[in-house]
């Protein structure tokens, strides 16, 4: 057998190989490196990282099933929806082309960067709105950020960005529905286990260069995703998470707060968006019956948005440090109206506020966060950015759902499965889970899904926390809908599970 000195080996040398022992010092290298990599890996592995590690090699095995099996399409559903989003890019180009003849006597294509760079900086005289490139060079640029920000500022921007964007987004959408299935007719995605610094999967084109990525698709076009023949589909949600999480935090890390540490009992009183609203405007008649305070709630605040919208999107900002000039610009709400709302929210939650001074501290003394699940992650850039900050405060609530939602797939995939050896895992969407089952065993199926999905862990004075699920079932991704008035009908859509289905497939 040829031995190969690694150390002798250069550029060089491999060049004036032949290809045989090229492949044979590339497998080796390939066997070799990973080996001595792995062993000095080993010797500086902790136990917090241990954990992270071996979480990620038991995920490996339902990951891949998922990359495998891909989810089954309604070709005539999928060339629908095609149809009905080129007929609306038609309409918006030909209203923009309106727009641009109208005022300027010339056309431009909404799609292309260096023409809406024009439209915007040469033409309307706008200031260049620049961001760092792909290569981290400082460009002039016209993405969604600079055009979103060109329309809040300046009213004549406004009907041009509103164009643009909406142009893309069906674009986008088009892409998506267009991209090539498998010869089986399934659309296929690759989801990634490491892909991500909180523990969520990541997803792209499938390694069979069909499929695309599956976590972002609109809600709209999900009816064309299908159960297979004698299957019936089942997705699993976890509610309010993230905003849970912060709760469970707060409760472990401030006992001096005492019986005014509110946060968690409102975010599992199982309407945490009313009673954020009853801390914060506390001027609303309220009352001590449930359903009329979401009543109150449901009353506009401001333009179309209700009070408890307000509370959801404000909230769900502020727990993650948002100040109010940049939650202005993304919810386009004044940032008067946000300034006031954090006053009432921080004075009704001063938990809320010490989690992120505490997170802050944190991250200039130690560097690193380690959540409740014992996910460890180091922060590398300047620990007393903003931006930094802010990325420190998700990590936590974010990380500790990706957690929740993953270790929920390993007990269906390694102990529900083994039960039910007919049931499939078919997407991780963020903080939900699709899957299929044979439509016979639904009612003996689900309970045990919904174990699964209880991820209990043990707080402060022996408080038992986990994050409730709710389960919808159908055979297509999209919504069920029995009422024509509320758009195209779906009665096969995914409908709340209430202990049994009584529907058919049709």
């Amino acid at each position: 057998m040829r031995i190969v000195k690694t150390e002798t080996l250069t550029p060089a040398v491999i060049a004036r190989m032949g290809q045989t022992e090229k492949d044979w010092v590339y497998n080796g290298l390939d066997c070799c490196l990973t080996h001595e990599i792995d062993t000095e890996l080993d010797s500086v592995m902790d136990p917090i990282a241990q954990r992270t590690y071996e979480m990620s090699l038991a995920l490996q095995a339902p990951v891949l099933e998922m990359n495998m099996r891909g989810v089954l399409v309604d070709e005539a559903a999928r060339q629908r929806a095609i149809d009905s989003l080129e007929v609306d890019l038609r309409k918006l180009e030909q209203a923009f082309d309106r727009l641009c003849r109208s005022i300027f006597g010339r056309e431009v294509n909404p799609a292309s960067p260096k023409q809406a760079q024009d439209l915007f900086y040469n033409w309307l005289g706008l200031p260049e709105q620049k961001a760092r490139n792909a290569k981290g060079e400082y460009v002039v640029t016209t993405n969604r950020d600079a055009l979103e920000k060109l329309g809040q500022i300046y009213f004549v921007a406004k009907p041009f960005v509103n164009h643009i964007l909406a142009a893309r987004d069906v674009a986008k959408q088009l892409g998506t529905l267009k991209t090539p299935l498998s010869p089986a007719g399934r659309f296929h995605t690759s989801f990634t286990i490491a892909g991500t610094k909180t523990g969520r999967l990541a997803s792209a084109m499938s390694d069979f260069s069909v499929g695309s990525n599956m976590q972002n698709l609109d809600r709209r076009i999900r009816q064309m995703f299908i159960a297979d023949p004698g299957m019936k589909l089942c997705n699993v949600d976890l509610e309010q998470a993230d905003a849970r999480n912060v709760g469970a935090q707060t409760w472990n890390l401030f006992p001096e707060y005492g019986d005014t540490n509110r946060f968690l009992d409102f975010a599992e009183s199982g309407d945490l968006h009313t009673g954020v609203c009853r801390m914060c405007w506390t001027g609303l008649p309220w009352t001590d019956d449930p359903r009329k305070n979401r009543e109150v709630a449901d009353q506009p605040a401001y333009r179309e948005k209700s009070y408890r919208d307000m509370a959801k999107i404000l909230g769900h900002g502020t727990n993650f440090n948002g100040q109010p000039p940049q939650m202005s610009k993304h919810s386009k709400v004044p940032q008067s109206f946000i300034e006031e709302f954090q006053r009432a929210y921080f004075s009704a939650f001063p938990e809320v506020k010490r989690r992120i001074e505490w997170v802050e501290e944190q991250l200039i003394s130690e560097g690193q966060l380690i959540t409740m699940f014992g996910r460890r992650r180091f922060f590398l850039k300047r620990r007393n950015d903003n931006k930094t900050l802010n990325e420190g405060c998700a990590f936590d609530p974010q990380s500790m759902t990706a957690d929740e939602i993953n270790n929920a797939m390993l007990r269906i995939y390694y102990i529900v499965k083994r039960r039910f050896p007919e049931l499939q895992l078919l997407l991780q969407v963020h903080d939900s889970l699709l899957l299929q089952y044979p439509e016979h065993l639904e009612d003996q199926i689900i309970p045990w899904i919904r174990e699964a999905f209880r991820v209990e862990i043990t707080l402060r004075l022996g408080r038992k926390f986990a994050v409730p699920c709710e389960v919808q079932v159908g055979w297509n991704w999209g919504y069920y809908n029995d009422k024509p008035e509320r758009g195209e009908l779906n009665l096969a859509g995914m409908a709340k599970y209430k202990g049994t289905d009584n529907r058919s497939r049709g």
